[in-house]
């Protein structure tokens, strides 16, 4: 495998052109009707090992290009100064302003992970014997407590539910919810798509593409809630929480 200027910006004009087609689909709600999540689920992941492999494979045809593809070769082999071309000072910028982000990113995580555990020391663990299963199997833990202002997971496996939805009427579809992103690893998937952001802050359309990989996260645990059970009465105790 080969990097240089040429194979990024043949990459990143593909990622580009699949954002786009990523973009117009989902928001058109119509289509939901014909297009599966999976069908969504496969063209995410396409978009996000193309930007990850910005590289020449072995067997990546050539096609000829004498502009612009030529032009940002000759760009990018300038010396600035002797010994130092663009293309270096480049991946230097690049690769300092990525270092910077997850340093950034992988502090402000700690920060949060250290309030959610003062959170959790003075919250209540709540059990619920209707999906033990599921709970003993992925070593999910629940908590309950004041401090707690709306249902979320956190650490991979906590789920951390308000004292005032404990008895509420919607408090089942909310834990099925929150345990179905703890069966599909949403944190996890959302970490990864984070580090990506930092490694190309640079590249604008990257921040789409964590805007609908976010939803389809949200899809992915709606279809997988839904499976068995009413969509519409589903649908509406999410909306009043």
């Amino acid at each position: 495998m080969k990097f240089s200027l040429s194979s990024l910006f043949v990459s990143i004009l593909m990622v580009s052109i699949l954002t786009i087609i990523l973009s117009l689909l989902m928001r058109n709600e119509k289509l939901y009707k014909y297009l599966r999540t999976d069908f969504f689920t496969v063209l995410m992941i396409v978009i996000i090992l193309r930007l990850c492999l910005p590289f020449e494979l072995p067997f990546t045809v050539a096609l000829k290009a004498a502009f612009p593809m030529n032009y940002i070769s000759e760009f990018s082999w300038k010396e600035l100064i002797p010994g130092i071309d663009i293309e270096t000072v480049l991946i230097f910028i690049w690769f300092t302003g990525a270092v910077v982000l997850i340093i950034r990113y992988l502090y402000k995580t700690n920060c949060f992970n250290l309030k959610i555990e003062t959170i959790i020391k003075k919250s209540e663990a709540y059990e619920n014997d209707r999906y033990r299963d599921d709970i003993n199997k992925y070593r999910i833990s629940i908590y309950s407590g004041d401090l707690i202002e709306y249902p979320m997971t956190v650490k991979d496996t906590v789920i951390l539910i308000p004292v005032s939805l404990i008895n509420d009427d919607n408090f089942d579809n909310i834990l099925k919810h929150e345990i179905q992103h703890v069966k599909n690893h949403d944190l996890f998937l959302k970490k990864a798509i984070n580090i990506i952001c930092c490694v190309f802050w640079w590249f604008v359309p990257v921040y789409i593409i964590r805007k609908y990989f976010d939803i389809l996260l949200e899809m992915r645990v709606d279809n997988g809630v839904t499976k068995n059970d009413d969509i519409g009465e589903y649908a509406k105790s999410l909306v009043e929480v």
